[in-house]
């Protein structure tokens, strides 16, 4: 973002774990601004669960705090399909 590198691409595409981010501009939903979206970068060692707390609305770190246990482990003891399950927790999580 700093170095203005997806001021003006028309197009976006990634490979294997790339596309998580491709993703996210791709399904964008609530028309935040790359600064919403992308949030404020943080050092690695100044990450707290007071910071994580404070993320804003909007922002892609949101997907972070998604806790994705509950319903996986419902999923395995109900015997649901854990490949439907998942993908409805990816669309939660990153996507919604």
């Amino acid at each position: 973002k700093d170095i203005g590198a997806l001021d003006k691409p028309r197009y976006i595409t990634g490979v294997s774990g790339g596309n998580w981010a491709v993703a996210v501009y791709s399904f964008r939903q609530n028309g935040a601004d790359d600064d919403t979206l992308l949030g404020t970068y943080t050092e690695p060692s100044d990450i707290t669960l007071e910071s994580i707390a404070e993320i804003a609305d909007g922002c892609a770190l949101n997907a972070t705090t998604y806790d994705i246990w509950p319903p996986l482990i419902k999923a395995v003891a109900t015997g649901e399909n854990c490949g439907e399950v998942w993908l409805d927790l990816i669309w939660d999580s990153y996507l919604k």
